[in-house]
């Protein structure tokens, strides 16, 4: 089946020159009749993208990566050029650090060299800031401490050779060389360590993986890589997508970090399936976001054998509407308890028919109510006093005005159901004020339809007359109610 309502606008929305992208909640584009069922929708052509692009958005290459590598050459500079100076180690290293971590994408070899380069000082600038006693337990050694099979590392040390472990480090490599043993010793250690791994398969199909400025090779499900931080992004095309830096421990399997998780997806498809976006998960709304530039972006879901699609424009402003409003109509059966019944002894219950017209207005949970019900007993009638107690009056048909406040366990919005548990105080004809309460269910019909099943009661301990009485007559209600409820 198809989705029309939200779609209703779409040839308009639309012009005939536009290409759409439709974004598929899905691990992957469906086949082909879905998506010509989606152009159809659209009326006309579009491209089509799945979860695989919402993982990994895209990033091209810019100015910034230029001023990401300037900054740490000028950083390695100073740093050499000031390397005697007392006590500038630790500052050193932090910018270092800092630097490196600002960077999210290797290019080529002259960017790898780079990041080795001034992973290698800063590896130099912290053994020469701290003792090894320092470097094992300090607070300030935290940050620059990387913990491999158990044993504490040197960050600096363990980044470089995480990138390039073929590297023949000199002692130029350390500053002034005097750090040259500890990075001897580090390297002892470091290399029984066994390798790990990183997990390709969510890489986006017809991609090429470059992991460390490095292609590699097509189809690959896994790639072995030693302990420690790498750089991973994907070329489809020429574009660039998905930087990132996926820290690989030994003996282990690392996945790619995922802009948008599996568990994100299922959930912002669930809620496109029932119709309400407004409570898409982050990572989707933030993704698709990404993606929408100058054309029209549509997210979209197989349902059945058929599609749901809706504008993401629609989508995104759902989450700003906190305020609905539903009118509410229903019938159904009601008891009503009470001693005013003509020809009857003392209290008793007279079963009767009850209607109810009334307005929800929800804000967030909050539900404000107002409206009127009405109880018809048919072949009894109540009797009741005049206002100035000199006559008999009856009626059989007593209207019971209210308005009162509610929460919404479920709010009323797309296709979901709805529960809302109110109470209300009001008039309760033909001489009563008092309370009430109802626990109404919604079932979608549609869009912005319910069906509604309504169960309730009120109770009113006295009435007008109690003090010409002499007493109190109290009249309580019962009732279950079936209707429909719209959102207005």
């Amino acid at each position: 089946m198809y989705r029309l309502l939200p779609l209703a606008v779409l040839s308009f929305a639309t012009p005939a020159f536009a290409a759409p992208t439709v974004v598929w909640l899905e691990q992957e584009v469906p086949e082909e009749s879905f998506t010509r069922k989606a152009e159809k929708l659209l009326e006309v052509s579009a491209s089509h993208v799945a979860h695989p692009e919402l993982a990994f958005l895209p990033a091209p290459l810019d100015a910034e990566d230029d001023e990401g590598y300037e900054r740490i050459n000028d950083l390695m500079l100073e740093t050499r050029t000031r390397w005697n100076e007392y006590e500038v180690e630790y500052g050193f290293a932090e910018d270092l650090a800092g630097a490196i971590r600002r960077v999210d994408v290797v290019r080529d070899a002259k960017d790898l060299r780079t990041l080795v380069d001034a992973s290698l000082l800063m590896g130099a600038a912290i053994e020469m800031a701290m003792t090894p006693e320092e470097f094992r337990g300090a607070s300030r050694a935290e940050a620059f401490r990387v913990v491999l099979s158990g044993v504490g590392m040197n960050r600096g040390f363990v980044q470089a050779s995480a990138l390039d472990y073929e590297r023949e480090v000199a002692r130029a490599d350390l500053a002034d060389g005097s750090r040259f043993g500890d990075y001897q010793d580090f390297a002892d250690v470091y290399d029984q360590l066994p390798e790990g791994s990183i997990d390709l398969t969510t890489a986006p199909k017809g991609a090429t993986v470059i992991l460390d400025g490095e292609p590699v090779e097509a189809g690959a499900n896994e790639v072995f890589a030693r302990a420690g931080m790498h750089y991973v992004h994907f070329d489809l095309d020429g574009e660039v997508l998905g930087r990132m830096a996926v820290d690989v421990q030994p003996q282990k399997v690392a996945a790619l970090p995922l802009a948008v998780p599996l568990v994100d997806l299922g959930q912002a498809r669930n809620s496109l399936v029932n119709g309400d976006t407004s409570d898409f998960p982050t990572s989707v709304s933030t993704a698709l976001q990404a993606l929408q530039g100058e054309d029209d972006l549509y997210i979209a879901v197989v349902s059945g054998n058929g599609v749901e699609l809706m504008p993401w424009a629609d989508a995104k402003n759902a989450s700003k509407r906190p305020v609905t409003v539903l009118a509410v109509a229903e019938l159904g059966g009601t008891a009503v308890f009470s001693e005013l019944f003509a020809g009857g002894s003392g209290r008793e219950m007279v079963p009767g028919a009850s209607g109810s017209l009334g307005f929800e207005i929800g804000i967030y949970n909050l539900a404000i109510l107002l409206g009127s019900d009405v109880a018809v007993t048919p072949g009894r009638v109540v009797l009741y006093g005049n206002s100035d107690m000199t006559a008999n009056q009856s009626t059989s048909a007593l209207p019971m005005p209210y308005g009162g406040l509610g929460a919404y366990i479920l709010r009323p919005r797309g296709r979901n159901a709805t529960l809302m548990l109110g109470g209300t105080y009001g008039y309760q004809g033909p001489s009563h004020w008092g309370f009430g309460a109802r626990l109404g269910l919604g079932i979608a019909t549609g869009e912005t339809s319910w069906f509604r099943m309504t169960a309730g009661g009120t109770t009113a301990p006295s009435s007008v007359w109690d003090d010409a009485l002499g007493r109190k007559i109290p009249l309580q209600t019962a009732y279950f109610r079936i209707g429909f409820a719209t959102r207005l």
